[in-house]
């Protein structure tokens, strides 16, 4: 992805994060995310943001399959 390339700073992390949420329809409360990655390296927050956005797809998924169920 060509945002991972450019992506060298807390902002454009937040802006890369920020449309990967968008482009699935998941909420990302940007000023919480920018003050809990404040402070860390690149990688950590990257690291931070990424485990952050699995773990919303994972609940997705999970939601997704329960309203399978109650058809």
């Amino acid at each position: 992805m060509i945002a991972q390339q450019t992506a060298q700073t807390q902002e454009g992390l937040l802006d890369e994060y920020q449309q990967a949420h968008a482009e699935r329809d998941l909420y990302f409360n940007r000023k919480h995310e920018q003050k809990e990655i404040s402070g860390l390296p690149i990688d950590k927050a990257r690291e931070y943001l990424q485990e952050g956005l699995e773990g919303r797809i994972e609940r997705q998924q999970v939601r997704e399959r329960g309203r399978g169920f109650e058809m």
